[in-house]
């Protein structure tokens, strides 16, 4: 009778192709937790901040010289389909991309929105991005989920003061996606919403009129690196008008 009973369980298993059917993962990822492991990235802690100018970090809105690059950490705990999900026969897709974005002071004034499916369509003057992206056949977030440490990079013309954590987005290999906002991050966040106290290269910040419209000027800096006995600074102004001229229309 047990033999009997022991083939046809075989003969159900083969039926089966020797496993669960699987099907395909239709769930978007899960963010298990967040938190900070560094709560500030300052310039001026960088081995050759000194080297920084207006030439090394060119005309754009952004510094293209990474020798003026601060970074904070960050820790993310990622679950690619819940334990219940798996045990069903679903087949995880694994996931693709993690994108953690913090808003800049000027952004939280302005209520500026972050929360975009594409890294793409959002305002890197106004929100810096810690991003990862992961091939299939790692599996990222299998099991009970992976922790992964990401860096999150302000570039030497950041607005300086506190950036606050604002939104998520997860995205597995099926293209399931997940955006959390401030408010759903409220409850993930080990540290609540937390802040980055950015410092960089901004010296100073002044806004008026040039030719009948509004102009905001910025000021940026770093000691010079030729040895004196009296330290001198380099300086130099990036205006939001071509035309305005910081010191004489606008600051003064």
């Amino acid at each position: 009778m047990w033999g009997a009973v022991l083939l046809l369980c075989v003969w159900g298993w083969k039926l089966l192709g020797g496993a669960i059917a699987q099907t395909p993962d239709s769930t978007a990822p899960v963010l298990v937790s967040v938190a900070a492991v560094h709560r500030s990235a300052d310039v001026r802690t960088l081995p050759r901040w000194l080297e920084c100018s207006a030439h090394s970090c060119g005309a754009g809105t952004r510094c293209a010289d990474r020798l003026c690059l601060s970074t904070a950490e960050i820790i993310v705990k990622v679950q690619d389909l819940p334990l219940s999900n798996a045990l069903t026969g679903t087949k995880p897709a694994g996931i693709k991309r993690v994108s953690v974005r913090f808003a800049s002071p000027t952004a939280q004034r302005l209520d500026s929105e972050s929360g975009y499916a594409l890294d793409e369509s959002i305002d890197r003057t106004k929100f810096s991005i810690a991003k990862l992206d992961f091939s299939a056949g790692m599996n990222i977030g299998s099991g009970s989920g992976t922790v992964l440490q990401m860096p999150v990079e302000f570039d030497g013309y950041a607005e300086s003061g506190d950036w606050r954590l604002d939104s998520v987005a997860l995205e597995d290999h099926n293209k399931n996606l997940i955006i959390l906002n401030r408010d759903s991050l409220k409850g993930i966040s080990a540290d609540g919403i937390f802040s980055i106290t950015v410092s960089s290269l901004e010296l100073s910040v002044c806004s008026g009129s040039c030719n009948s419209a509004e102009v905001t000027c910025r000021q940026f800096g770093a000691q010079d690196a030729v040895p004196s006995r009296t330290p001198r600074h380099r300086t130099w102004w990036r205006c939001t008008s071509e035309r305005a001229s910081a010191e004489q229309q606008v600051c003064n």
